[in-house]
This record gives C-alpha cells, structure tokens and sequence, in this order.
C-alpha cells in the first residue's frame, strides 16, 4: 500500500475501460485510501467491446462502484478533454464535491498505430491523436494546478506516455510524436511546480494487454498480411518476464508516485516494461523493417581530398645550435643561415 494517499483527491483521465490502464489506476489509488474522481470520453453503449457488454459494464459509472466499494468516495465526469470547457468543468465538479485537488493522472491516450505510413495519415486523425495526447494532457493540468498552486498545500502530477515516446516505431505517426512530447512537458513542468511542492512525474509503459493494445495488434497484422495473435507473440517474446504487462502494474509505478515516498522525486520517467534491452518497440520496429518495402538510396560520392603537402620547416631566427654569428656568417637581429639543427653523429655546424 502506498503511503500518504488517506484522504487525498485524485482525478484520472481515460479510465472509462474495463481492461484500461486508467481504470486500475482510479481502483489502486483508492484502494490506498484516495478519494477518486474517474474521467472518460462519452461512449455509446453500441461501441463497447463485447466483454464490456457481457459483464453490464457502464463506464465510469463502473467505476465509481468499485471505488465506493472499497470505502472511498468517487465521482464520474464524462468529457472530452481536448475541449478547454470541458477541462474547466473536471475540476470545478471535483472542487465542488471534494474541495480539493491533490493528484492528477492524466492517462487518457489515442493511438492510431500500425496500419499507415506518415505520409498515408489523413490530416484530421493526427490532430485528433495530437489533441487527445498531447493538448488534453496541457488543458486538464494547467486548469488544476491553478488551484493547486493557490491552495499551497503541494500535489502531484503523474503523465502517462509510453516506450514508443522513447524510440521510435514505424507506423505509429502522432503516437510516438505526442508521447515524447509528454516526457518533455513532465520534464519542463516540474521545474516550474517544484517551487509549490507539486512534483511532475511520468509513467512509460511497455506493451501492455488492454483494449488499445489488441487494437494496435489488430492494424499491424492488417498491413502486415499477418495475424493479430502472431503479433502479440512477436511482442511477448521479446519481454524477459515472458508476458505483457498488466494494468495493474502500471497502476502500481503510478501508486508510487503520488505516495509520500516519492516526495522528493520529480521530473522522472518510470519506464514500466519487462523487455530486454532493445524492447518490445525495437523488435517491432527490426520486424516492420522487414515488411516495408526498402528504398535503395546510393550515397553521394565523395570526391578524394586534393593531397596535402607538408609545410617546410621554420628556419630558426636565431643562431643554430652550437653555431655563432662567427661560424654561421649571421648578424645579431638576422636570419641565421645555419643549417637544421644537425642529427646524431653530425658535426653541430657542417662546413658550407
């Protein structure tokens, strides 16, 4: 159980999934005394996944229950957080019924990956990824910390981006542009909040077995010619624990940093995957490699250096070794017109 979390006021985005990151996270927090308020884009009951519909889930309002299960109090926001209203709304509500925020999880992500090239991307589907990536997370924590620096009683902010904001991976397009972006903005961030005791940390998860992870499996088979299960196997056995990850282990780094052990941590990125060194992105990446046609591209050619002569030797000013304006025919104040200074077994000044 994580330390120092009894009575604080966490929001976390994008936690309206079943098997969602966000989710866990909203259940952990609260199972280690936080008061929780779960945030998620409206969905029709129609476009849940059918194990959704199976166990008559109902999105954060799920969640919500699980939360008061555990003795917590919870409170569920539909909004769409690239919309500046509706980041105002997620904290007034929360202000509204708890008087206070403490931790901000802004783990709501969109990823339109493995399926198109940079170049096959229609305009809108980036700036949907960008808005849902990169501004959401902007909207939702500069409106939060506004009370958060005012209250003075410090806080946390937690990011989640992801390995693929750390390397890039072929066909992830605004993903991997938007989750570095979100190891950029923790980085900046928490140099400005640490004055106020807030401190900005961020969570890179791996290949993680959720909703949007099979759906990324899904794309890349679909290009690929290949099967989504194929896919998965290829990630799996690139991960030194022999699995993906689980969202509760994600939810576990993010516990951590918003405990009071972490009080003295900030502007760090917890990389949360099992992988071996070249990760689960870089296999995917060698393997994309393989499928996508190669462009021959011959360098240029590079004409040879012209041939460099060396500079002749500086003559002494002054007499030569063992030479005297006598011997050497030399003046005091003129070029001396001695001879290199001699080599073993030369007489010191040779006769002329």
């Amino acid at each position: 159980m994580a330390v120092g979390l009894e009575g604080k006021v966490a929001v976390v985005t994008g936690a309206a999934r079943h098997r969602g990151i966000g989710r866990a996270i909203a259940v952990r927090l609260a199972e280690d005394g936080a008061h929780v308020v779960a945030t998620g884009s409206p969905r029709s009951p129609d476009d849940f996944p059918d194990e959704e519909r199976r166990a008559g889930w109902r999105g954060v309002a799920s969640v919500v229950a699980e939360i008061e299960a555990l003795g917590r109090r919870g409170l569920g926001i539909d909004a769409d957080l690239t919309q500046p209203d509706e980041a105002e709304r997620i904290v007034a509500e929360t202000l509204a019924a708890f008087g206070r925020v403490d931790i901000v999880v802004n783990n709501a992500g969109l990823a339109y990956c493995g399926e198109k090239n940079l170049w096959e991307i229609p305009d809108d589907e980036w700036y949907r990824v960008v808005d849902v990536n990169l501004n959401g997370v902007y909207l939702l924590t500069s409106r939060a910390l506004r009370g958060m620096v005012e209250a003075g009683h410090g806080g946390r902010i937690i990011n989640i981006s992801s390995s693929a904001g750390r390397m890039g991976v072929p066909q992830y397009g605004a993903y991997c542009a938007t989750k570095s972006g979100v190891i950029g903005f923790t980085q900046m961030l928490a140099l400005e909040a640490a004055p106020h005791h807030i401190t900005v940390n961020c969570v890179a998860p791996g290949s993680v077995d959720t909703d949007m992870m099979d759906g990324t499996f899904q794309h890349m088979a679909s290009r690929f010619g290949s099967e989504p299960a194929s896919m998965k196997q290829a990630v799996v056995r690139s991960i030194a624990l022999g699995r993906q990850g689980r969202p509760g282990d994600i939810a576990g780094a993010v516990a951590f940093f918003a405990s009071d052990d972490a009080a003295w941590i900030t502007a760090r990125r917890s990389t949360s995957t099992a992988a071996r060194p070249w990760t689960d992105a870089g296999r995917l990446s060698r393997r994309a490699a393989r499928l996508t046609p190669r462009l021959r591209i011959r360098p240029a050619r590079r004409e040879a250096p012209p041939p460099q002569t060396r500079p002749a030797a500086r003559r002494s000013k002054t007499p030569g070794r063992g030479c005297s304006p006598a011997t050497s025919g030399a003046t005091p104040g003129r070029r001396s017109r001695c001879p290199p200074p001699p080599t073993a077994g030369q007489a010191s000044c040779p006769a002329r």
